[in-house]
């Protein structure tokens, strides 16, 4: 035999033998498997998320694993492109199941998932390090996170579909809870919780209701809003860092309604505009600071029309313009 032919023979058999590494009898590798998304997030779903204005936090949908046109059962083993594992885990039937575990390029452990009947477990890593852990049981999840030097608790939250519950907590350094959510109360405070930052209530399906307040990072008052559940509905006012009045109005169901005023730092009216369904519709008038008019006029669905008179600093009419 000539001994071209022989090395050739020897290095096609290598490159097979190499392909079907993990090809052993319940071993697929992962590219070879037909991969299927099956969605879970139903029209009903969505439709009901958009009637409702709840958010949906199910998964959307799963992936389902095929071979030779059949739902692969077995072992699979996928590697990056430098050779070193990616994922190993097991199928059952088409669908993940059992446990999963996934590594870097650089080999250090990424995640891992235990896939079972009705409970999934994630453990997510940073080169190595804990830094999640997420629970997925019937219909609610529950996320923990970590810090991954010190390996302590920073953040849990508890969350079933549509916002119909949810908690969440978060802690600093010292393992003190600076932001806390329940179905009734939210508040946070600066990391080192010596000032409040935000504050209000939740109603019945997790959506902000009554009066919410929201803070400088001096401890100042920053922000008054008031909701009706799904929507900022009521008296809002803003305000500067030193405490003046910013802007003043009111909302209903989530857009500026009537007359609002807007105010310079100095405390001085800046604008007065008149809104409709969250657009400027009627009189308006702007100011100078100094407290005299610079132009006033008419606004039809955030157009100008009609006459507007424009003045210069010493109340003098400047030019008219008509829309």
């Amino acid at each position: 035999m000539r001994p071209g032919i022989f090395f050739a023979g020897l290095i096609f058999l290598f490159a097979g033998c190499a392909s079907r590494k993990f090809e052993s009898p319940g071993v697929i590798r992962y590219q070879h498997l037909e991969m299927r998304e099956l969605k879970l997030k139903t029209f009903f779903d969505a439709l009901l998320e958009t009637l409702s204005r709840r958010e949906y936090h199910g998964p959307e949908s799963v992936t389902v694993a095929y071979f030779k046109k059949e739902r692969y059962t077995g072992k699979t083993v996928k590697q990056h492109a430098n050779r070193q594992t990616e994922l190993t885990g097991d199928f059952c039937e088409g669908y993940p199941c059992g446990s999963w575990v996934h590594y870097t390029p650089e080999g250090f452990l990424e995640k891992r998932i235990l896939y079972t009947n009705d409970t999934d477990f994630y453990e997510h890593f940073l080169e190595g390090k804990l830094i999640r852990r997420t629970y997925r049981y019937g219909d609610r999840s529950l996320s923990i996170e970590y810090d991954a030097e010190t390996g302590r608790k920073k953040e849990e939250e508890l969350i079933r579909p549509y916002n119909t519950e949810r908690y969440l907590t978060r802690w600093n350094a010292q393992g003190q809870a600076y932001e806390m959510r329940n179905d009734t109360v939210y508040f946070r405070w600066d990391e080192n919780k010596t000032i409040l930052l935000d504050t209000g209530r939740y109603g019945y399906i997790g959506k902000k209701k009554g009066e919410w307040k929201h803070f400088y990072e001096d401890g100042k008052l920053r922000l008054l809003e008031n909701y009706s559940y799904v929507y900022r509905d009521g008296p809002s006012r803003e305000y500067y860092q030193d405490g003046t009045l910013k802007a003043e109005g009111e909302y209903v169901k989530d857009k500026r309604e009537g007359v609002w005023i807007f105010y310079f730092s100095s405390g001085k009216k800046e604008r007065v505009v008149t809104y409709s369904a969250g657009q400027e519709h009627g009189p308006a008038e702007e100011f100078y600071e100094s407290g005299g008019s610079r132009s006033k006029g008419s606004y039809c669905y955030d157009r100008p029309v009609g006459r507007w008179i424009f003045y210069d600093s010493a109340g003098r009419v400047e030019r008219v313009k008509e829309h």
